[in-house]
């Protein structure tokens, strides 16, 4: 398999000024030995050692490091200390990786099937670590590196509890492709804030498409932000498998995802900025 895995030399600056904790390490060896384990069949120690050698000088090729040549004892099998070394080698040699390194062995395990791409993607995402593995198409594996910019710190620190989960969930979508969930919780992030905006207990039972009078006169944004919000609650209600059934497959794509999370964040921030400075 072809591996696309792009790292220039500033991607790589930027991701190693993080620490990849060693928690976090330390989970993705077990991962990756569970998972050659159950490749392996529980009861086959040989092509246990087989596929945990596999993993070893996969990172070993990463950190430049010499790789490891399984030889049996003639008989087809592998002295004890053999398989001794290979169980501690997977856990002592991920521990040892820079956090570029953990990234682009991650994106090789992917890969190899030695972790799925939804796992390694939430053991990251839960570790707050700095890099996301792709698949854009078929046969390719890249890695993408994430910026903190001005716009989430503001969004962590001003918007509402229950916004910042809802967007938190938005972007898990993102990563796992689930466009039509990115388009979920977007449209509740944005009802949650017209709601907080207009701050009265008579909306809130209600659906925004019912109060967006009462949102427009209360917010301080533009009148067509209100009814671009507006537009993404009514996609959600009219999109196959975001706010209801259907056989058609969705239309909603990545590209509209994306920049619909981010438009969505600014609204948030922008609201609540000038709500505090009113």
């Amino acid at each position: 398999m072809e591996l696309g895995i792009y790292l220039d030399s500033k991607a790589i600056n930027a991701l190693n000024e993080e620490i990849a904790p060693a928690e976090m390490k330390s989970f993705i060896a077990r991962i990756v030995k569970k998972n050659a384990d159950e490749r392996a069949g529980s009861s086959d120690e040989i092509h246990r050692v087989m596929f945990y050698n596999t993993v070893i000088n996969s990172a070993s090729n990463i950190t430049q490091r010499p790789g490891y040549v399984l030889e049996d004892d003639g008989y087809g099998m592998y002295e004890p200390a053999v398989v001794a070394w290979h169980d501690g080698e997977i856990s002592a040699s991920i521990r040892a990786m820079s956090s570029a390194e953990i990234a682009e062995f991650s994106a090789e395990m992917v890969a190899h099937r030695y972790l799925s791409l939804k796992s390694i993607n939430e053991v990251f995402e839960a570790f707050n670590f700095g890099a996301r593995i792709r698949r854009p198409e078929q046969g390719k594996i890249e890695v993408e590196i994430l910026e903190a910019t001005d716009l989430d710190q503001t969004v962590e620190e001003s918007a509402h509890q229950n916004i910042r989960a809802l967007f938190a969930r938005a972007s898990s979508n993102l990563d796992a492709g689930d466009y039509t969930g990115v388009l979920v919780a977007v449209a509740s992030a944005l009802e949650t804030l017209a709601k907080e905006t207009v701050g009265t207990s008579a909306v809130a039972n209600k659906s925004m498409g019912q109060f967006k009078t009462e949102y427009k006169a209360a917010s301080n944004l533009p009148d067509p932000v209100v009814d671009y919000m507006h537009a993404i609650f009514s996609r959600r209600n009219t999109e196959p498998t975001a706010g209801h059934g259907g056989l058609e497959e969705p239309t909603f794509t990545r590209a509209e995802a994306v920049v619909m999370l981010n438009m969505a964040k600014a609204f948030v921030a922008c609201e609540n900025a000038l709500r505090d400075s009113a």
